[in-house]
């Protein structure tokens, strides 16, 4: 069923001409693009079965398979939905400053009977009691405890955090053996942003450092090589206004280049050190 309780969702023309999966599409490859996301937008994803989808998008099956492999990079599968990673950042935004306003109008109005007739009647009921309405100087770990209402639980799939009074911010776990391995990207990323010289982007941090770990870059790696930046005078310099935002940073893979070029060096294992013996001698008398 549609959901129009969000009519709209913000696009951001520079961000989708500097990627390379979008700027490579074709205008027929484009349109049909900006039709699924619409299409995802107002039905919380699309089916992902083909005949369905087809069905859904007025195509033929024969047309769908011709132009989903140029599209279908964009998205990803979870519970038999197709979503586009961007996009569900973007609903996480709007449903929050949906809530936030609800909150401001009851605050604003006290009893439900003194709302005003022109206030919207879908704003949604299921507003969180811990929303701020001012600033508080706290706000890093409430306004990433808001973005953990959306919990990345297995590789790219989504799924609702109902518990408002969780304050972790959860990524997809790294691949192991035995499947239990704690995630610890939610507390890099707060350690990372409270370090940061420039306060913007919060609401993407999360999804940019994910996509970095999700690249085959380790968070002890990203951290240690964060705070050597931090460091350095030239993201000091006038309160950090030179220095990229966080979100950036982790985007553009800046914690590939380290300051100066200079990279620190692991300590050695000299339990691992094989010492020279071309003739064996070691080996003899270890034998003897």
């Amino acid at each position: 069923m549609a959901n129009k309780s969000l009519p709209y969702f913000r696009w951001f023309p520079a961000d989708a001409q500097t990627d390379e999966a979008y700027a490579s599409m074709t205008d027929e490859q484009l349109g049909f693009y900006h039709r699924c996301l619409n299409l995802s937008w107002i039905n919380d994803g699309l089916p992902s079965d083909l005949n369905s989808l087809s069905s859904l998008l007025r195509v033929s099956r024969e047309y769908l398979e011709r132009i989903w492999p140029a599209v279908g990079v964009k998205w990803f599968e979870n519970s038999g939905r197709f979503y586009n990673r961007r996009q569900e950042l973007e609903r996480t935004h709007a449903t929050t400053k949906s809530r936030q306003a609800a909150d401001a109008v009851r605050t604003r109005y006290g009893k439900p009977t003194d709302v005003p007739t022109d206030v919207p009647t879908d704003v949604p009921t299921d507003v969180p009691t811990d929303v701020p309405t001012d600033v508080p100087t706290d706000v890093l770990p409430r306004a990433l405890a808001r973005i953990a209402r959306v919990r990345f639980d297995s590789g790219s799939s989504l799924q609702e955090n109902t518990n408002p009074e969780e304050r972790t911010l959860p990524l997809p776990p790294q691949n192991s053996q035995n499947g239990n391995v704690r995630d610890e990207s939610g507390e890099f990323a707060q350690r990372m942003y409270a370090l940061h010289p420039k306060k913007k982007d919060l609401m993407h941090v999360l999804g940019s450092l994910r996509m970095a770990v999700n690249r085959g870059h380790t968070l002890i790696e990203i951290e240690a090589c964060h705070a050597a930046h931090v460091n350095t005078p030239a993201w000091k310099e006038d309160s950090g206004r030179y220095c990229p935002s966080l979100a950036k940073w982790l985007d553009d893979d800046g914690f590939t280049a380290w300051p100066n070029g200079k990279k620190p060096q692991k300590p050695i294992d000299e339990s691992r050190i094989v010492p020279y013996d071309p003739f064996g001698i070691q080996a003899k008398r270890k034998t003897v």
